[in-house]
């Protein structure tokens, strides 16, 4: 008789790895992430088609950014693959950074034309 308590603990705690994974910290900030790109987006929507304001081409392309780190976000959730997951962190942080700039460029345009 062969007895094999170690591989019986070691399913456990793969048990408990698979279902603690979804609360791991990258995936609630993932979430999060998520949550705070359709908040922004939800309220760019209430200004344009509720309050009346007209988007600029600038709030536009910013509107595109959000979208993707979303959308970014989304996938880097779902997959499993590294690499589909490196590929996704590096667009997000590019549309981040286009999204800042885009953001800054706005800024300054309705600083200076006042």
């Amino acid at each position: 008789m062969k007895y094999e308590p170690r591989k019986q603990q070691a399913s456990l705690f793969l048990q408990i790895d698979e279902v603690c994974k979804p609360f791991a910290p990258e995936t609630i900030l993932t979430v999060l992430n998520i949550a705070f790109c359709s908040g922004l987006f939800l309220y760019a929507l209430y200004l344009e088609n509720i309050s009346g304001l007209v988007p600029c081409a600038l709030c536009l392309a910013q509107r595109i950014m959000i979208i993707l780190v979303a959308l970014c976000g989304a996938i880097i959730i779902v997959s499993q693959s590294f690499r589909i997951r490196v590929v996704n962190i590096i667009v997000t942080i590019s549309a981040t950074i286009g999204g800042i700039f885009l953001a800054g460029a706005n800024a300054s345009m309705t600083y200076n034309s006042t």
